[in-house]
């Protein structure tokens, strides 16, 4: 009965074992292949030419320098206490991430579809790779132009720097999310693709980039907070400025997203 049991028991163990090594193989495997679409995405779409790493620097320092000229006056006015070229940016970069995340996200699998006849290759690979790609080039750019709004004199350092972080890996979250929807509702409708892009200009004005919500009338902000992008850049300018006037936003519907 004894020898019976341990026999079971090492039988139990084998098994576990090889399962476990399946586990660690299939992990090593998709690391890989995540790293390959990495290195290819970043290759392809920003290291042909010097000007594609430049543009991804460039495009954000037009964006906070039209802002600040036409909208400096006003926000100087509606931000007491807040430098206004360190909002522009606190909302332009999480902006044009989530635009990027969900553009990307949604043609990765049919821009790289002949690849996916590869037996180890999956479609989310190819999706997180270049979510990746763009979480990386956002981190890079949001800290480069942090350090010169630093030297400039401004104070950048937030005020919770752990729930600003959460609020902007929520919105990294929601932006792969929404790019995979966008991805398959085009595959089925081909023209999902045009409404998307037509949903993308507004949302640049609707999402308090260059102004807050408290800056709206109260009777249209209930309908702006079902901005998922919205919430996201309330809550981190919310923990990010001490004198922030936070208008209505949630942590559990930017959640729930």
């Amino acid at each position: 009965m004894f020898f019976a049991e341990c026999l079971k028991n090492k039988a139990f163990l084998f098994e576990y074992d090889r399962a476990e090594l399946s586990v660690r193989s299939a992990w090593k495997i998709q690391k890989s292949v995540v790293y390959a679409f990495f290195a290819r995405e970043l290759k392809t779409s920003y290291g042909q030419s010097r000007l594609g790493y430049f543009w991804v620097f460039f495009e954000p320092l037009t964006h906070v320098l039209v802002f600040t000229i036409f909208f400096g006056v006003l926000g100087r006015h509606l931000l007491s206490g807040i430098d206004y070229p360190l909002f522009i940016i606190t909302g332009i970069f999480p902006f044009l991430f989530f635009r990027q995340v969900s553009n990307r996200s949604a043609v990765a699998v049919s821009a790289n579809r002949s690849l996916m006849a590869y037996r180890y290759v999956q479609p989310l690979d190819c999706i997180w790779a270049r979510a990746l790609l763009e979480l990386v080039l956002f981190l890079v750019g949001f800290i480069i132009y942090l350090l010169v709004a630093g030297y400039c004199g401004y104070a950048v350092m937030p005020h919770r720097p752990l729930e600003v972080v959460c609020a902007y890996l929520l919105l990294f979250i929601f932006s792969i999310g929404f790019g995979i929807l966008v991805g398959v509702a085009t595959g089925f409708y081909p023209n999902v693709k045009k409404i998307f892009i037509f949903i993308n200009r507004p949302l640049y004005f609707l999402s308090g980039v260059f102004l807050p919500l408290s800056a709206v009338s109260e009777k249209y902000q209930e309908w702006l907070l079902w901005n998922p992008i919205l919430n996201a850049l309330e809550l981190a300018r919310e923990n990010y400025f001490q004198t922030f006037r936070p208008a209505g936003a949630s942590w559990l519907f930017l959640l729930m997203r």
